[in-house]
């Protein structure tokens, strides 16, 4: 039996995804590459500890490779973002490779200079001898396959995006999405709850996802505050997978929600809609690095910023409408104005943005500029 180490972002979807390939025989998430042996979920999300998010793998090599793994690796991640993952951010989603021998170093090297040649030298992907693997909570592991509010189905955000772009979170075309809803056996008529477990309320994208794909707005919602508030107030988790039986849903788009970057581009100059980016001030106003390789720092022209933290309490729930009032009359004069759209780094907290301005203005239908800083920022 062979071992393989791997960061590819928040462990969680990795797992999953590794333990249904042949020959992997067992999986399991902790941390690696920090400053001691012993450490804990909390700790780790400090950004104090140097430690990665990783998957641990037992293997049969007579099965798969360790080449293999590693081009899988490649595969299921994005090599060419530094310290993030889709919409997670920080050093412990960072890409990197812990090899355990010379001879997982030579292979891996060989395959990362592979990808980085087909992807122009942008891959940030780290290779390095294993140091101080912890393996992380009981409730982390196989977290995908257990803990979740009876009869929920997991849905993928970067599984179900385009996969023709090297933009982030992209919208795939109306056949495609109605394939993914009728897997997941939706009806146009159901109403739908959905939650998460991300610091970036990630359940805000599919919020906004479904309704751009034409289901009634009033049949969708976001579960505020999502697993942790759930768990938290020692509400019921299964282990249990729903059975689903298949439906045949036909959407609608609505193009009228999304903005291309040539829109953004007019609208500096004539001024037709408010363009309002999620990111945090430093970013916006480019003080800091951009965490994705390959772009610039700064905003949008006429942009403003309202960072999407500022929207939630410290439990990840919506602050209440006289707060978020407050909030977005630091950027938006009357808001009663429909006229906004919403933009952040790769199209994700942007939607956290709609969300919340739909609460203080019922007549709002979520608007955003899909590509974001991931596109408009490209140097």
């Amino acid at each position: 039996m062979e071992i393989a180490v791997l960061a590819l972002g928040c462990f969680w979807g990795p797992e999953i995804k590794f333990s249904k390939i042949d020959g992997i025989i067992k999986t399991e998430v902790g941390y690696c590459g920090g400053n001691s042996s012993i450490t804990t979920y909390k700790e780790v999300c400090t950004g104090n500890t140097n430690h990665a998010e990783v998957v641990k793998l037992d293997f049969d090599e007579k099965i798969i490779t360790y080449e293999k793994i590693l081009k899988i690796f490649f595969q299921i991640h994005d090599p060419t973002t530094l310290n993030s993952q889709g919409p997670d951010f920080g050093t412990q989603y960072r890409s990197e490779i812990f090899y355990l021998n010379d001879n997982q170093k030579m292979i891996a090297e060989k395959v990362l200079n592979e990808v980085n040649e087909r992807l122009s030298g942008k891959v940030v992907t780290k290779i390095s001898l294993l140091k101080n693997y912890c393996p992380a909570e009981e409730y982390h592991q196989k977290y995908l396959e257990s803990l979740h509010i009876p009869g929920a189905i997991f849905f993928d955000i970067d599984e179900n995006s385009r996969k023709d772009t090297a933009l982030p979170h992209m919208l795939v075309d109306q056949m495609s999405w109605d394939k993914i809803v009728s897997n997941m056996g939706i009806k146009k008529n159901d109403e739908i709850v959905i939650y998460d477990n991300s610091d970036v309320i990630s359940s805000c994208r599919g919020w906004f996802n479904f309704i751009y794909y034409g289901h009634d707005p009033k049949l969708i919602n976001v579960l505020n505050g999502g697993l942790r508030k759930w768990l938290k107030e020692k509400k019921k988790v299964t282990d249990e997978i729903s059975n689903i039986d298949k439906s045949d849903y036909k959407g609608s788009e609505r193009k009228d929600l999304v903005k291309s970057k040539q829109a953004i581009d007019q609208n500096i100059d004539e001024k037709i809609f408010t363009l309002i980016d999620a990111r945090s001030r430093e970013r916006f106003e480019g003080k800091i690095p951009e965490p994705r390789k390959g772009l610039r720092s700064g905003c949008i022209k006429n942009s403003f910023c309202i960072p999407f933290n500022d929207c939630l309490n410290d439990d990840k729930t919506f602050k209440n409408k006289d707060q978020l009032k407050k909030i977005f009359k630091t950027s938006i004069e009357n808001l009663e104005q429909k006229k906004i759209v919403f933009s952040c780094g790769s199209g994700v907290t942007a939607c956290v943005l709609a969300l919340a301005y739909s609460l203080i203005n019922d007549k709002y239908l979520p608007c955003i500029y899909d590509g974001s800083w991931a596109e408009y920022g490209l140097i």
